[in-house]
């Protein structure tokens, strides 16, 4: 069976070969990037991307991690209970996104405000807010020069997490570095305007410092061979199969006729009318029916023997 399929598929290697054709195709698109122009350019589809993460505690000044209660809520400086931090901890996570704190941070990194996307966390029913569309901003997500701040707020615990994405692992540690400072010089500004005491700000702690990684985003260059692969295979499997499915059909096409035909009756002629005779025909008189003619000598010895 594989060497009639082998076999087969040689007597139509030239179709085989386009096949090969827009395999290798799909292949190219998949793996690069191709602009059309004067002079056409092409380039990777995948490319490396500097990652970086950071983790920040929103306490109060009489820290919840040491704390284990027994204040009065008028004393200043009295703990503050874990639900009231995370709120709290998700207003500053907006405040993030959105400017002027949001330019803040991406001046402190060293970027343009205008390449910088802060992600909001999601809200508390688990939707996610739209980003802030902004005409200054000139990335979107999936660029590689894009720098993306993703913000999450756990749920139970005044946590704020930042997952960064820049061109490169400096660029992205910078930011998420920045995003934390930033956020402490923001607080220390709005608390010193609104002349709020010492005793009754909240408190910014890092958890550890900042790391960075260096990651390869894009497609695989292994998948767009398996369906490069795919593609190919499909094609040899029509290019098999089509031409047999085309015989078998016209096969059974004559097979019914052939057998119409056995099943139709044998028409006999009808005899025609008057309508369907010619005119001279039909009016014409039917001649007598006459006999054989006899032979001369027979006719003659019958005479002499009736004499």
């Amino acid at each position: 069976m594989t060497v009639t399929i082998l076999r087969e598929l040689w007597r139509r290697r030239y179709t085989v070969g386009v096949g090969m054709a827009y395999a290798l195709i799909v292949v190219i698109l998949m793996t690069f990037r191709v602009t059309l122009g004067l002079p056409p350019t092409i380039e990777s589809r995948q490319y490396d991307a500097g990652i970086a993460a950071s983790d920040v505690l929103i306490d109060s000044p009489n820290s919840q991690v040491v704390d284990v209660g027994g204040g009065t809520s008028d004393v200043e400086g009295a703990s503050i209970d874990l639900n009231g931090l995370s709120t709290r901890a998700r207003l500053l996570a907006n405040l993030m996104s959105n400017s002027p704190l949001k330019d803040r941070i991406a001046k402190a990194a060293g970027i343009s405000p205008n390449k910088l996307l802060v992600i909001a966390p999601t809200s508390a029913d688990g939707t996610q807010p739209a980003t802030p569309d902004s005409p200054s901003v000139k990335v979107k997500l999936g660029d590689r020069d894009a720098n993306v701040l993703a913000l999450f707020v756990d749920e139970t615990l005044p946590i704020i997490t930042m997952r960064v994405q820049a061109p490169d692992p400096v660029t992205a540690k910078q930011l998420a570095t920045s995003s934390v400072s930033q956020l402490r010089v923001y607080l220390k500004t709005v608390a010193s305007a609104d002349q709020v005491p010492d005793a009754r700000q909240l408190v910014i702690s890092p958890l550890g410092p900042a790391t960075s990684a260096t990651v390869v985003k894009g497609p695989r260059r292994m998948f767009a061979i398996l369906a490069g692969l795919l593609v190919l295979a499909l094609w040899c499997a029509v290019t098999v199969l089509f031409p047999r499915f085309v015989k078998t059909w016209k096969e059974a096409a004559r097979a019914e006729a052939a057998e119409a035909e056995r099943e139709e009756p044998a028409s006999e002629p009808e005899p025609k009318s008057d309508a369907d005779l010619i005119p001279w025909e039909a009016n014409a008189p039917t001649p007598p029916r006459r006999g054989r003619r006899r032979p001369a000598a027979a006719t003659a010895a019958g005479d002499r023997q009736s004499g």
